[in-house]
């Protein structure tokens, strides 16, 4: 009987070690995106109106894209919706796994790792391809021959911790920061700015929504930089989980190259970009 029952223990015993071993496979790893709010745009991540850290419906193909990845890779991506500048901090001292979508930046490679091939940045697993351009009214006479901008008064606002104060600063300027696009396009308009310099789309995103907005605003052309955004993830996150972290960016990359990726860009009536 003692032996019955010892036998009946370690069965009980076996049997639980078993189930916490398939818990512990079962168990969904998050990965936290800190983002900043796209206003809507067809790229994304989209937030919900009522609830802006909740993904729309149809959050936009570049976060479909990121949800893809993390499925791919047995992961959930969750996003936290911020100003630019907070999500390189929350990257930075640990409050988010991965900011979306840094360039590279040597000052920003110090606490964030990035995909490499060859001790570079893989173009091939970018989360996509963006301009840094300048906007300002219709009526000014700010202007940008691609080497120098000149006007009356040339007062450039930027967004706060984006590549675009270097930029500026590149042109013997000296940006004025804010947080995001759409705070930079509101003091352009009450004329406390004469010039805007940030990323093309996320620009447009807002202006699409605001048409009163748009008839005020002109593009000057060419581009000021193209750049390459990748999903920048903490070097801690890395270095406790880079095969999942090299498996997202891989993922990133076989999507975007894609068939079925190209045909989710032109479900949101874009083609043409660099996504």
């Amino acid at each position: 009987m003692k032996g019955l029952r010892g036998i009946l223990i370690n069965l009980a015993a076996y049997a639980m070690l078993i189930m916490s071993f398939v818990s512990a496979a079962q168990e969904t790893r998050s990965i936290v995106i800190a983002t900043t709010a796209s206003a809507g745009g067809p790229s994304g991540p989209v937030f919900d109106h009522l609830d802006k850290q909740r993904l729309a419906d149809r959050p936009g193909y570049r976060a479909e894209l990121l949800l893809q990845a993390g499925e791919r890779c047995g992961v959930e991506i969750k996003f936290l919706l911020v100003p630019w500048k907070r999500a390189l901090l929350l990257v930075e001292y640990g409050g988010a796994d991965a900011a979306y979508s840094s360039s590279y930046k040597s000052e920003r490679a110090v606490y964030g790792a990035y995909p490499m091939k060859d001790g570079l940045p893989d173009p091939e697993r970018a989360v996509r391809g963006y301009f840094y351009q300048l906007f300002t009214l219709k009526q000014s006479d700010l202007k940008w021959d691609g080497k120098k901008i000149s006007g009356s008064r040339t007062r450039i606002a930027v967004e706060r911790g984006s590549a675009g104060i270097d930029i500026v600063k590149r042109l013997g300027l000296k940006p004025l920061e804010f947080n995001d696009e759409q705070q930079m396009l509101d003091m352009l308009v009450a004329k406390r700015v004469d010039g805007v310099v940030a990323i093309g789309g996320n620009v447009q995103s807002v202006i699409a929504f605001a048409p009163l907005l748009a008839r005020q605003i002109k593009i000057l052309q060419p581009a000021l930089k193209s750049k390459l955004g990748y999903l920048m993830f903490s070097k801690n996150f890395y270095f406790e989980h880079t095969a999942l972290t090299e498996c997202i960016w891989n993922a990133i990359g076989n999507i975007r190259q894609s068939a079925d990726y190209k045909a989710l860009v032109q479900s949101y009536g874009v083609s043409g970009s660099n996504d």
